[in-house]
């Protein structure tokens, strides 16, 4: 998951986000990441609304809470970041 967001903030979110629909979903981490790969390539409305999802489902999920709360801040929702944040136990990313 790591090598897939640091490929995302070297600026490759749309080849990231391809090859991530091509290996098909295998849980909340892998889906939110794939969801900010799409964020970040520009396909805003539909990855929020997907990480809003994973947010409501697997809040407990660790890279949901650190993705979700990145996205959050972006779109100015530091106060809902905070509080996803808050949720982590035993998470030096959090």
């Amino acid at each position: 998951m790591c090598k897939f967001r640091s490929r995302i903030e070297l600026g490759e979110a749309k080849a990231v986000a391809l090859e991530m629909q091509e290996l098909g979903p295998t849980g909340a981490g892998f889906e939110v990441v794939r969801a900010y790969a799409e964020y970040r390539a520009g396909n805003k409305e539909k990855a929020l609304e997907d990480i809003h999802e994973l947010i409501q489902a697997d809040s407990d999920d660790n890279t949901v809470q650190v993705v979700g709360a990145t996205v959050l801040y972006a779109e100015g929702k530091a106060d809902e970041a905070l509080e996803l944040l808050s949720k982590h136990e035993n998470n030096l990313e959090a």
